[in-house]
């Protein structure tokens, strides 16, 4: 009887033990997909594709998603297209209520990469064959609702006039490098219609590119009725730069305003009046954003000798090599992971920042980094009532690993009071010139390598 009383005792530790350990798991798995949607959200598709191990019972439509978001962030839309394409009109019941979620995703890539006839075909098949099956299929009246509600928010954006179309490269001739200058950016004479135009390098801008109206007139360009983002936008016949070619640019039309009776009105001070005149002057000059830049496929920046290259042949082992990505979809940013004092983060490329690194205040604020107040060192806001002086925020000693090196900062790390959640640090033109005096962005293996020696590219 007593045995018997045991192994019955025996059995159901073991079945709480078992309950427990499922619940557990449960509870693991639903922090895992939780953070896996936030960082989706804030567009850390690296941090991303790092939350679940190939030993996780993940759902299909996570599975999916995981290798859309990689193959997005290593520069390859036409394979995040094929995924879902090829996956959901033939296998759509596996990814239950997650259609129009993958639908969704598939529409801003099409968007993305111009492809518009795609993404009219895919709105039909939503309507004609989705749209029928689903209703039979789950026979759930409030899901149907839902379903209806959904693909008429995605017709929507296939009505809205198409203005924004993607730019290629083309490549002539011999490969052939051109010399920049550091004013207080990298700036480069490229070729706008036949005529010479200097133009500032900026890895922040999402349009191809952007010119002022004084430009627009020097170019004999008239600006018509279209325009996006609060701007006009005109179409460039051609734009050279070195051996590579585009053709039929979408070029945004802006000017930042004469900030004189800004001066007047808040009576500033001859050191804000200054940084006010270098921001208007620099955001006054025409530029050559992210979308023209990546499809250069190699770009080489060679600081000793002043130079820029987009080599096509094999290079020298770099000396430092890591990895960087794309987020979000549609009018992607340009990223790279750094450590600072062993802390993990994400750092977003700016070539047009004078910072060396600028930290943002929840990341410092997150890990407690050793910190002293500098003067001199802050971060002036420009608001219509005034301008607001930020707490002045350095890093005491940091150490940064970048690429699995050790590197000892060459200016100093600054906290900034904004936040960004896509991203924990802004590593600005100086990091990238500290780094050595050759650097490659290369967007087709979507690495940045490093020389300490500068090297002739052929």
């Amino acid at each position: 009887m007593e045995d018997k009383l045991i192994k019955t005792l025996r059995l159901m530790i073991l079945g709480l033990l078992t309950i427990c350990s499922l619940l557990c798991q449960a509870q693991e798995d639903k922090a895992k997909m939780n953070r896996f949607h936030e960082l989706c959200k804030a567009g850390r598709y690296l941090e991303m594709s790092q939350v679940f191990s190939n030993h996780d019972s993940i759902s299909p439509y996570t599975i999916l998603c995981s290798k859309v978001y990689s193959a997005i962030a290593n520069n390859q839309n036409r394979l995040a297209i094929s995924l879902i394409d090829d996956n959901l009109r033939y296998n759509w019941k596996a990814y239950s209520g997650d259609v129009i979620n993958l639908s969704t995703i598939l529409i801003k890539l099409y968007l993305e990469e111009g492809m518009y006839e795609k993404m009219a075909s895919h709105l039909v098949w939503l309507k004609e064959e989705y749209y029928p099956s689903q209703l039979v299929y789950y026979n759930d009246k409030q899901f149907t609702l839902v379903v209806m509600s959904q693909i008429s928010e995605l017709e929507k954006q296939l009505k809205q006039k198409v203005l924004i179309t993607p730019v290629h490269a083309i490549r002539k001739g011999d490969e052939q490098t051109i010399k920049f200058k550091i004013d207080p950016f990298i700036k480069t004479q490229i070729d706008i219609n036949g005529t010479p135009i200097e133009t500032l390098w900026t890895t922040y801008s999402k349009f191809a590119m952007t010119i002022t109206h004084s430009v627009a007139d020097q170019l004999g360009l008239v600006c018509g009725q279209d325009s996006a983002y609060g701007c006009p936008i005109v179409y460039l016949d051609s734009i050279r730069i070195g051996n590579v070619r585009f053709y039929h640019v979408p070029t945004f039309v802006a000017d930042v305003k004469d900030p004189t009776p800004y001066f007047i009105k808040h009576k500033l001070s001859r050191r804000k009046i200054r940084k006010i005149r270098e921001f208007c002057a620099k955001n006054n000059t025409p530029q050559i954003g992210l979308p023209i830049i990546k499809q250069l496929e190699r770009v080489a920046i060679d600081w000793k000798n002043q130079r820029i290259s987009f080599p096509i042949d094999s290079l020298p082992q770099a000396d430092m090599e890591e990895r960087m990505y794309f987020a979000p979809i549609r009018h992607p940013v340009l990223y790279m992971p750094i450590s600072i004092n062993t802390n993990k983060a994400i750092g977003q490329v700016g070539l047009v920042n004078g910072d060396y690194i600028d930290m943002s205040k929840d990341f410092f604020q997150k890990y407690h980094f050793p910190s002293t107040k500098m003067k001199g060192k802050g971060y002036t806001l420009l608001t219509e009532n005034g301008i607001n002086d930020s707490v002045n925020i350095v890093l005491l000693s940091p150490s940064l690993i970048v690429g699995r090196q050790k590197i000892v900062p060459k200016e100093e790390v600054l906290v900034t009071p904004s936040n960004n959640p896509s991203c924990d640090v802004q590593l600005g033109l100086p990091f990238f010139k500290s780094l050595g005096q050759t650097v490659v962005f290369d967007f087709k293996e979507m690495k940045i390598q490093t020389w300490k020696k500068s090297f002739m590219l052929k």
